[in-house]
């Protein structure tokens, strides 16, 4: 079966995903593993070219027109055409889980199981106030996004406590599905004074857990 893309549905998803798949299309080190040669990708990086300052214009209100809105629908049009020739033309025997992720592939007629991600998300802690914290999240392979890896929702958990706990003394028995970058979290008043510690993992549609990100901590003010 012929192996597709399946791509964001939103335009500025689409543009965050050309803007990762291309060049990762692009790394000379891929091309290799693939057995092609860098004209292999000539087509879709000149697109990218133009298609790059027209998205600009058409993401800023005040450049937008009809004729910019034309022009980034076709353009886009085009690099989906350009990016499913060059992913139906690369072997599925060399397809690695990261091309498969990375490239959003899927096989035509076929579900295709995500592979769960190697990696934990970054963590931080945005801001604070009276009884709650609002915390952070966002992808170390893609630092210019707040999308999550494709196929993929994250976890968090949490565990208060008695401040310096070792991380191997810390039992996190309460996790909460999150959906978007930032996470607003409250306490009550009879947990002032103790410690928070998060820590959080991605997690694919098969409930497959991802390596945990670090832990981190506050005091509850």
């Amino acid at each position: 079966m012929t192996q597709t893309i399946n791509f964001p549905k939103k335009i500025h998803e689409v543009s965050e995903f050309f803007g990762t798949a291309i060049p990762y299309m692009s790394d000379p080190l891929n091309l290799t593993r693939w057995g092609f040669l860098p004209a292999k990708v000539k087509a879709v990086n000149d697109l990218k070219d133009l298609f790059d300052p027209n998205r600009d214009k058409y993401l800023d209100p005040r450049q937008k027109t009809t004729f910019i809105t034309k022009d980034n629908n076709k353009y886009i049009a085009e690099i989906k055409v350009e990016l499913n020739i060059i992913v139906a033309d690369i072997p599925n025997s060399k397809l690695s889980d990261d091309d498969r992720r990375i490239l959003r592939i899927i096989e035509k007629g076929k579900g295709s199981r995500i592979p769960i991600v190697t990696f934990g998300p970054k963590i931080g802690i945005a801001s604070t106030a009276y009884l709650q914290m609002t915390i952070e999240f966002a992808n170390p392979t893609t630092p210019g996004s707040r999308a999550m890896p494709y196929g993929h929702g994250l976890i968090f958990e949490d565990f208060i406590g008695e401040p310096g706990l070792a991380d191997a003394d810390i039992v996190f028995s309460n996790s909460v599905n999150v959906t978007n970058a930032k996470l607003i979290f409250s306490f009550t008043e009879a947990q002032v004074g103790k410690t928070c510690y998060m820590r959080c993992r991605y997690e694919n549609r098969h409930h497959e857990r991802g390596p945990s990100s670090i832990i981190i901590s506050k005091v509850i003010a």
